[in-house]
């Protein structure tokens, strides 16, 4: 808070701010969430100390129902940060959380996260946060689960392939950016979607790509390119992934691909309310996985 001078009793006594709990304005409970605690300066820990330790801080006392959460980088993740010492260490339950790819890609999924970008992470998962390397060197620019929501956003607005290049560096570094670009520069020459949609099922073996990456691109393109009017023929296309004519894909997990294309596919269609049960196709895939889960 800020002093002021309390004219009548001749002392000082200090103005708080507004943003700590008021039981009449904020209600009985509540969380107090003191963000980015490890990066404050001496005089807002002093405070924050206060009201860890003793839940209050100079006249202010929290209320009984309100409870207090801080949060921050450790200091071996940003330099920035500091250690906040035995004494309040020792007060305070501490939790590490970590990004998991499992859980970043779902909910990338449901947010607009461009293809390419599901599709490299969910091969090179070890891209998603800094390495142990990018620590111990402190390098300055490291990929973040933030970091490829943005590159997901630039890639909206760029279009020229230099631009983006440039910009997807200097959002996850060098080396993640070039591995990112040339994941992206082998799926290029893949079919789109709106290609394979449009083959026959009899010749869905001739566009089907035959690379990895480019299966996973396809994969997240049905997700992304679902709507009303092609939700039965992606369907159909899925249900052909294991049975493709030919020898092409025999090396290939393509059963592993269809089961992701479903998920993909189903959970894009819960979010835009489409039901896809009255679709043939859709009970033989729940055939088909319900089959295998047995055997």
């Amino acid at each position: 808070g800020l002093p002021a001078l309390d004219h009548t009793s001749r002392k000082t006594t200090f103005y708080l701010p507004d943003f700590l709990p008021d039981p009449e304005r904020d209600g009985p409970q509540g969380i107090l969430f003191l963000d980015e605690l490890p990066g404050a300066d001496d005089q807002t820990r002093i405070a924050a100390y206060g009201l860890l330790l003793e839940r209050r801080v100079a006249a202010y006392d929290i209320p009984a129902g309100w409870r207090i959460i801080a949060a921050g980088n450790r200091p071996e993740d940003d330099p920035a940060n500091r250690e906040f010492g035995s004494a309040l260490n020792d007060r305070l339950v501490h939790f590490l959380v970590e990004p998991t790819i499992k859980d970043w890609l779902e909910w990338a999924e449901t947010n607009g996260i461009h293809p390419e970008i599901l599709a490299f992470l969910s091969l090179m998962p070890q891209f998603l946060v800094a390495s142990e390397n990018d620590i111990r060197q402190e390098r300055a620019i490291v990929p973040s689960p933030r970091s490829w929501e943005r590159v997901s956003r630039i890639w909206s607005n760029l279009t020229n392939e230099r631009s983006r290049e440039l910009a997807t560096a200097g959002l996850v570094g060098d080396t993640a950016a070039h591995r990112f670009f040339s994941f992206c520069r082998e799926v290029k020459d893949a079919p789109s979607i709106e290609q394979i949609l449009n083959t026959s099922l009899e010749e869905l073996h001739t566009v089907i790509p035959t690379s990895l990456q480019a299966l996973y691109l396809m994969a997240y393109g049905f997700q992304g390119n679902l709507s009303r009017h092609n939700a039965g023929q992606t369907l159909h296309v899925i249900a052909r992934l294991d049975n493709l004519k030919g020898d092409r894909h025999n090396n290939l997990p393509m059963a592993e691909i269809q089961r992701l294309a479903f998920t993909l596919v189903v959970k894009r269609a819960l979010s835009l309310k489409l039901n896809l049960a009255a679709h043939p196709a859709f009970k033989e895939l729940e055939a088909d996985r319900a089959h295998k889960e047995v055997r």
